[in-house]
């Protein structure tokens, strides 16, 4: 009986030592800027990147109190003459 609890016992800590461990959240981003005037186009594109690091953090926290996830929106803007459509995309990974 002892055998079992004991080895119980360390099946659960060893579980939960395993969940929490040092995270990196790496994203990247691009905004692309589409600007029309009556037939002529110009397209912009930036991208950025970043890195986040915590040690000692179960994954799911982690992916919630840093904001570890990809997002996407689109903006428009109209104008006599043209419009702007801006659109930003953000892609993150959990490592």
């Amino acid at each position: 009986m002892k055998k079992i609890i004991l080895l119980a016992v360390v099946a659960v800590a060893v579980t939960g030592a395993s969940c929490r461990k040092e995270r990196t959240c790496e994203c990247s981003e691009t905004n692309t800027t589409v600007t029309t005037f009556g037939s002529n186009s110009t397209t912009t594109t930036n991208t950025s990147s970043s890195k986040y690091t915590a040690s000692s953090q179960k994954k799911s926290y982690f992916r919630n109190s840093s904001g570890c996830f990809g997002t996407k929106s689109t903006n428009t803007t109209n104008f006599t003459g043209g419009s702007s459509v801006t659109t930003s995309e953000s892609t993150c990974e959990i490592k």
